[in-house]
């Protein structure tokens, strides 16, 4: 799973002034499998971090140029916060 960071937090970096369909495509994908490894295996913070980050992203793919930004800041802090919590931890 960290891998799985890894590329949501490129995507997401990427995603800074210029919302790209395919960059926030990649993260929801990634957030979804979060949540599902999270949920099988029992670590329900990280699932439903998972789960509000990938609303964000919903969001962010439905939003208008002017809305975006904040959504954009607002998946970046959730991306962030899964990186903090078990099993990832700040080490992963």
């Amino acid at each position: 799973m960290p891998s799985k960071i890894s590329l949501m937090e490129e995507a997401a970096s990427a995603l800074t002034g210029n919302v790209q369909a395919d960059d926030v495509a990649t993260i929801e994908r990634a957030l979804h499998d979060i949540v599902g490894v999270a949920s099988t295996l029992g670590f329900a913070p990280l699932g439903d971090a998972a789960r509000r980050a990938e609303d964000i992203a919903r969001t962010l793919r439905n939003a208008t140029a002017e809305d975006s930004g904040a959504s954009v800041e607002a998946l970046q802090a959730g991306i962030q916060e899964l990186r903090k919590l078990p099993p990832l931890g700040d080490d992963a």
